[in-house]
């Protein structure tokens, strides 16, 4: 069995041929330890890894030739903490999830323009948000991560524990390790923010683009 075959055995992976190349997807249910199994499995098999985000951030990707492609749009959990004012928020959690949660407890969080934009990519690429002017970039919100490394080591990175790999993703993207999570800084707010953040317009798009915006998270 070659290196390719035994990885796609070692976890939740499939794989297809063309010609000499191959390429593997790996699909996951909101299960870490199975991202963290495939990633440790393809650096023994020596493949590469590449993580794609859900929502906007569900873009078209380059040749996966050799590549094991891990899809976060499993790991949707949203999870809100009203007294410490966070949301502990799945790689996989679009915007109007993580509103629509806060807004039950009259908090807002630093959100994308539509509903659909995953959160993943939007705040670790930095994050522009309607709130922007009033409190920075909404990466600056990011309080820890859930990180998958190239080892297949499941890692939390935050302001004391792994400081170097926290600064690199907070603005860096997220090519550095697999992001399975994020807890997120909220605000109280008012209503009107509120509603604003939770309204129709955070609904999942529908466009005939691609098979439609909605249907990529």
């Amino acid at each position: 069995m070659n290196s390719k075959a035994a990885a796609s055995r070692a976890a939740p992976v499939a794989t297809s041929r063309s010609g000499s190349s191959w390429r593997m997807y790996g699909r996951f249910g909101g299960k870490v330890d199975d991202i963290a199994a495939v990633v440790a499995s393809a650096a023994r098999s020596g493949l590469k890894v590449m993580a794609q985000n859900t929502g906007h951030g569900a873009a078209p990707v380059p040749s996966l030739d050799d590549t094991v492609l891990v899809r976060t749009a499993g790991l949707s959990q949203v999870e809100i903490d009203p007294a410490a004012l966070t949301a502990w928020c799945g790689a996989g959690a679009d915007w109007r999830a993580v509103t629509t949660a806060a807004a039950e407890y009259g908090l807002a969080a630093q959100a994308g323009s539509a509903g659909s934009v995953g959160i993943a990519g939007f705040l670790l690429s930095g994050g522009i948000s309607w709130l922007s002017r009033l409190h920075g970039l909404a990466v600056n919100d990011v309080t820890r991560l859930q990180v998958v490394t190239a080892d297949g080591q499941l890692r939390i990175a935050n302001a004391d524990h792994d400081p170097e790999l926290f600064w690199a993703l907070r603005g860096g993207g997220g090519s550095l390790p697999v992001v399975t999570g994020l807890q997120v800084a909220s605000t109280r707010s008012p209503q009107s923010v509120r509603e604003h953040c939770s309204s129709p317009s955070h609904a999942p798009e529908k466009s005939s683009i691609a098979g439609g915006a909605g249907s990529w998270g």
